[in-house]
């Protein structure tokens, strides 16, 4: 009897927990989509999601992430399918291939499939039924694989993203037992995946293997560790803020792919590094090594002046010119060589585009045109004149008075009339060439994929 009082306050107690949460962070008359897979966990938060629609109004729906691993995969979305109908709960699965190859692991790359597919979603939140032991042990396999102070940071209750990617973990303060407690008070069903029993897996050997004996020696350690992580994730946020403020000085304002290194050089190491960190990760989602990190620092600080630092960083390359650091995306192209006849704009190799306007008084004189113009890159052979007062220049004085660096100078089209170097668009057009006050022009604009020109 005591027993049985005892679950009934359980269940009244998480129940209003669910509510108070729910409360707290907004849910009411939004749609919230639980991320069911049919193990404990979720059907645990299923059912109380339901009991909490009783006391606020919101949407649920269920979304199940069907990885198509394992040979079961098929019947568990079809209970979670059964199990949604039962609670007369919207359902969507959705199928997932998971790379076998990515370099992750098996286990991480669904895990990062999984995600990608909840993240997709068209709702205004999804919630996810982590619990305490969920976050211990994240704590832990991060720790045992040398992660850094994000990577050791607390699963957050309530993440915000950009899109729709806000994530609810409303049992992330409750313990693994207090949930099977639950449902089995409840007399919830549920399916048990395989894998949860397969050591191979880093996660299921230290659930299976060594928190069990832990636990004899420390019984708190879960909330202990989850506190811990909660502490990091404090100072973590704090280095986010040291970060972006330090990057106000060192990131250009018009351009956040690019950073004084001069500023970089009065930080000390920690600073710096933190301050690259942040950067790289904020303009290529990548989190770097430490010593990774480290050598890159000392190849843009310390690189003698006339170096050429090109740090490949996944799809960008990190770059140094004149104590810039540039992140560069842009892909490397051959040499080109095009002819305009006359057309309104033209494609170049690597996808951008010349616009030619015709207008008066600016751009190239229309009257000293005579057939077709040129367009090539990487050459440095030609000059020009900029003004009546001064001499030709070579283009390599040219780029280095314009501060051009050299990986840009051999993408920039250049334009020619027979063996005579006529502009170069949005920098500078001979002063033989150009149009003079009410004298038709043509105006040669440069304009990147996607942009309509500059």
């Amino acid at each position: 009897m005591a027993n049985s009082r005892k679950q009934v306050n359980l269940v009244e107690h998480l129940v209003a927990d669910i509510v108070a949460l729910l409360g707290q962070h907004a849910v009411h008359g939004r749609h919230l989509a639980l991320g069911l897979s049919g193990g404990m966990d979720s059907c645990v938060l299923l059912d109380l999601l339901v009991q909490a629609k009783l006391h606020i109004e919101f949407r649920l729906s269920t979304i199940h992430v069907n990885h198509q691993i394992s040979p079961n995969a098929d019947a568990w979305e079809r209970f979670c399918a059964e199990l949604s109908l039962h609670y007369r709960i919207p359902f969507t699965a959705i199928k997932v291939n998971v790379p076998r190859n990515s370099g992750l692991g098996l286990e991480a790359a669904a895990r990062e499939a999984r995600y990608q597919a909840l993240l997709e979603f068209d709702c205004d939140m999804i919630a996810l039924a982590h619990h305490q032991d969920d976050q211990a042990e994240t704590f832990l396999l991060q720790l045992l694989r040398g992660a850094g102070i994000n990577g050791l940071s607390a699963m957050p209750v309530f993440r915000f993203g950009p899109r729709h990617e806000h994530i609810l973990r409303p049992l992330l303060d409750t313990p693994r037992s207090h949930v099977l407690q639950y449902a089995q008070a409840q007399k919830l069903q549920w399916v048990e995946d395989e894998s949860n029993t397969n050591l191979h897996f880093d996660r299921n050997f230290l659930r299976q293997q060594i928190l069990p004996e832990l636990a004899k020696r420390f019984p708190g350690y879960r909330a202990t560790l989850a506190r811990t992580a909660e502490h990091i994730a404090s100072a973590a946020t704090l280095l986010e803020q040291l970060a972006a403020d330090d990057a106000r000085q060192a990131v250009n304002a018009n351009n956040s792919r690019q950073l004084d290194i001069n500023v970089l050089r009065t930080f000390s190491s920690e600073r710096a590094a933190n301050l690259m960190r942040w950067w790289i990760r904020k303009e290529t989602s990548l989190i770097l090594s430490t010593s990774r990190l480290q050598n890159i620092i000392r190849q843009l600080c310390d690189a003698k002046a006339n170096a050429r630092v090109a740090c490949k960083l996944g799809q960008a390359t990190l770059r140094r010119y004149r104590d810039q650091a540039y992140l560069d995306f842009a892909m490397d192209i051959q040499p080109y060589s095009m002819q305009w006849n006359g057309e309104p704009s033209l494609q170049l190799p690597d996808g951008n585009h010349l616009h030619f306007k015709h207008v008066i008084g600016e751009g190239i004189a229309i009257s000293r045109i005579k057939g077709a113009l040129h367009i090539t890159n990487r050459k440095e052979s030609g000059f020009l004149r900029l003004s009546d007062k001064r001499p030709k220049r070579s283009l390599k004085n040219l780029w280095q008075e314009a501060g051009i660096p050299p990986w840009e100078r051999d993408r920039t089209p250049l334009i020619w009339h027979g063996n005579e170097l006529v502009a170069i668009p949005g920098l500078a057009i001979d002063w033989e060439w150009r149009a003079h006050t009410e004298e038709r022009g043509l105006l040669i604009v440069m304009a990147s994929k996607g942009n309509g020109g500059t």
